[in-house]
């Protein structure tokens, strides 16, 4: 007697996406339902969270009231070499699961939206990076209630449908009419900002705001040098407001990194000196972002400088100079953004009295305490800083800065004058050059810092709407470079 086994198979593809670091890409679900022992395996490099998924899924489909199937469940990620995170694939898997038993089809529709074991579909992180990085014509199924979030996003030619739980969205899949777009996806809505701190709160530090404005301006990293208590984290911590509104491709690439509640904003990262260099750049197993990445687009405020350790300093070079961060390791290499404004602080020494280019007799620093201190910055780093601002202590009746408002027009206006009169190798003339090369030559720095203080210069000029980049701004340039003011400890 022969027996015959009839095996009776169903299968489905879905789409969906997964997030690595700030790459987003498109991913494809296949699910394969044979007889045999009751089994569910999810295959194709998952992490933990993905692991765990089939538990939330069975419960969630169990809640909405539609049947598990009691036998072998094989969901396959496609492409099976990457490696995939995220609890974004809890939904699509669901669905991948309902479609191969009832064989309905849902097209190209990209799923995206974590389980709850009621059934309910919920938000994720890195959504707003997925959606900007999607295709035109690709059409997503979201989570209702991240519908406020995702309608202040500039989307173009992409579809969008939400739904609140598993249960409508499966009859609606029936229906053939899944994931109609609601009008407010067009809409703006109001992303709530916190309050901006203002400049007019510094006192007596006028020349110091003029320079953090010419950093603004040009985009120059900043060494702010001083006795503890004159105002240095104070205009640090109000740097970004001066700063000029991001345009759309700013705004997009924050928005990937931060989601929609910083649109039109600039992010301002403070780590504190007991950061770690992966903590610094990113990296790991799941190439995490660092705060140089999370900053991108916005301020890096380093305070007490002097308190970092040398080899998390060393590795802001790279990011100063190129405004990204190259990332290889065993599996992979990845290319993440890092294009920040790096405001850092310092006190002049250990014990707060010492003026950089003469000898304070309120320092009771000796020689070598004073380069143990100043050690941990490297000239290549300190090369490619801009500006160099020492304070000094106010006192208590000194006038009030300008309003970050005021600060931040003048910026523009300043942005706005360099763009319509050009570089400074445009308006500056031979002779006045000719000079500067006299002078730049016996400062003996470097031809990157000749770079730097002559683009410095051409800022200095548009803050003035000066439309010729004169020797007196080349100077002032030069009296600003942080090489050239911390030259006396170099030697």
């Amino acid at each position: 007697i022969y027996i015959i086994w009839y095996i009776v198979t169903m299968y489905s593809r879905i789409k969906s996406a997964v997030c690595q670091g700030l790459i987003s890409s498109g991913i494809e679900i296949e699910t394969h339902i044979s007889s045999g022992l009751p089994h569910h395996s999810i295959v194709g490099l998952p992490n933990a969270v993905i692991k765990e998924s089939k538990e939330r899924v069975r419960a969630a489909l169990a809640s909405s009231g539609i049947p598990y199937p009691d036998d072998h469940i094989t969901q396959s990620l496609v492409p099976a070499f990457e490696k995939k995170e995220g609890s974004q694939l809890d939904l699509p898997l669901a669905v991948g699961i309902y479609c191969a038993v009832s064989g309905a089809s849902v097209g190209d529709a990209v799923f995206l939206g974590e389980l709850s074991l009621e059934g309910r579909i919920k938000s994720f992180a890195n959504i707003e990076n997925m959606l900007l990085s999607a295709e035109k014509g690709s059409y997503f199924v979201l989570p209702y209630e991240s519908r406020d979030e995702i309608a202040s996003m500039e989307l173009h030619d992409v579809g969008l449908g939400f739904y609140d739980d598993l249960k409508a969205l499966v009859k609606d899949i029936d229906a053939g009419v899944f994931g109609k777009i609601t009008a407010a996806c067009s809409e703006k809505s109001a992303v709530s900002e916190d309050r901006i701190l203002d400049f007019c709160d510094v006192r007596g530090q006028a020349e110091a705001v003029r320079l953090l404005q010419i950093a603004a301006a040009g985009g120059f990293h900043v060494l702010i040098n001083g006795p503890p208590g004159c105002g240095k984290s104070m205009m640090a911590s109000r740097f970004a407001g001066i700063m000029p509104e991001p345009d759309r491709q700013q705004n997009i690439e924050i928005c990937k990194v931060h989601g929609a509640k910083m649109r039109h904003r600039r992010p301002v990262r403070t780590p504190h000196h007991s950061i770690t260099p992966m903590a610094l750049i990113g990296g790991g197993a799941s190439m995490n972002l660092g705060e140089i990445s999370k900053a991108h687009g916005g301020v890096l405020v380093l305070d007490e400088l002097g308190e970092y350790k040398k080899e998390v300093l060393e590795l802001l070079r790279e990011p100063l100079e190129t405004g990204s961060i190259n990332l290889s390791r065993a599996s992979k290499s990845i290319v993440l953004p890092a294009d920040f404004q790096l405001i850092a602080t310092m006190n002049p020494c250990i014990c707060g009295g010492y003026v950089p280019g003469r000898r304070s007799f309120g320092c009771t620093c000796s020689k070598l305490a004073l380069e143990r201190y100043y050690s941990k910055l490297s000239w290549p780093l300190i090369d490619r800083m801009g500006l160099y601002i020492h304070v000094d202590k106010v006192h208590s009746g000194a006038a009030a800065a300008k309003s970050t408002e005021r600060l931040r027009s003048e910026v523009a206006a300043a942005r706005s004058f360099g763009l319509e009169h050009g570089g400074y190798s445009e308006r500056t003339s031979a002779a006045t050059m000719k000079k500067f090369d006299s002078l730049f030559d016996k400062c003996m720095l470097s031809q990157r810092a000749r770079g730097i203080i002559l683009r410095v210069a051409e800022h200095i000029a548009n803050l003035e709407s000066s439309r010729e980049v004169s020797f007196a701004h080349m100077v002032e340039a030069i009296q600003a470079n942080p090489s050239y003011r911390l030259m006396d400890l170099r030697r």
